[in-house]
């Protein structure tokens, strides 16, 4: 059975998501995956669209530049002791 959460988001494509986020005023957008490993998604707006720009992996430090300097492993958000 597919999850209510997994149904919605494989119905809101790049171009709806692009008008939310202009609609909202919103530039960057960072999503944290939990599966099937951690994974900070780095989005932005450009040209209208909503465009991944990075994919951070669990166990790497990854630099993030905009909308700040953030030097962060998604591994380390989900376990913050590890």
């Amino acid at each position: 059975m597919v999850a209510r959460d997994e149904r919605l988001r494989a119905s809101y494509g790049p171009a709806a998501q692009a008008a939310v986020l202009r609609g909202a005023g919103i530039e960057h957008l960072w999503r944290l995956e939990l599966e099937p490993a951690p994974a900070l998604v780095v989005s932005e707006l450009r040209d209208g669209r909503c465009a991944e720009r990075l994919v951070a992996e669990a166990g790497r430090e990854t630099a993030i530049d905009a909308p700040f300097p953030l030097r962060a492993d998604p591994g380390a958000l989900v376990n913050p002791g590890r």
